[in-house]
């Protein structure tokens, strides 16, 4: 694997990847977990956030990817495998939202918000916790839909190398294609993307 493929890869990562320190997050009404089947990192994430005192609910979304038909690790839906690590490691039941039908994530967002309404739950600010590479996405989503919500954004550590499989590229470099699409339809906010991004970007497309 080339030095050069490691760096613009790096470079993108670093963009995709908004994500605030521990010390620059204010205490929260809630953090909110997007779903995912990749990592339990999400969940673990929210469970720091929690014991640390940064909020007092954690929101977990989603369904299950399109094309699928049950959750992650024989759980009937990603939301409910979150539940369940987040009980694991501590944090208790009544603390935990569950959004169970949302298969995307404009639909973990606008769902996700939906659920809190029902539970009488209006949250001003949230930490959003997303797969690393998505945290882009879901910030300008969340802007998007909910201007009102002041957002912080929390991504796990991970190293550049985990992202070095080809169809980990090819999914990382598709999140640019995402921002053009989502924010044309409406899902999202509009994403400038720095010069010197998209030279990586396009570097690492001639290399795919």
């Amino acid at each position: 694997m080339s030095l050069d493929l490691v760096n613009n890869l790096r470079i993108v990562l670093e963009f995709l990847t908004v994500s605030d320190s521990i010390e620059n997050i204010p205490i929260c009404d809630a953090v909110f977990l997007f779903g995912s089947s990749k990592s339990d990192q999400i969940p673990k994430s929210g469970t720091k956030l929690f014991k640390l005192g940064l909020a007092k609910k954690i929101i977990c979304a989603g369904k299950h990817p399109l094309g699928k038909t049950i959750g992650p690790h024989g759980f009937s839906t990603e939301a409910e495998w979150y539940a369940d690590v987040l009980c694991k490691e501590g944090v208790p039941k009544e603390a935990i939202i569950l959004e169970t039908e949302s298969t995307n994530t404009l639909e973990n967002v606008l769902f996700g918000i939906s659920a809190c309404h029902k539970q009488q739950f209006y949250p001003e600010s949230l930490i959003l916790c997303p797969i690393p590479p998505l945290c882009r996405r879901a910030l300008a989503t969340f802007k998007k839909q909910f201007p009102e919500i002041r957002l912080f954004s929390y991504a796990f550590e991970f190293s550049v190398e985990h992202y070095l499989d080809p169809s980990r590229i090819k999914r990382v470099l598709g999140e640019f294609e995402r921002f053009e699409e989502y924010a044309t339809r409406g899902d999202m906010l509009n994403v400038e993307v720095p010069e010197s991004v998209q030279e990586a970007v396009n570097r690492l497309r001639s290399q795919q």
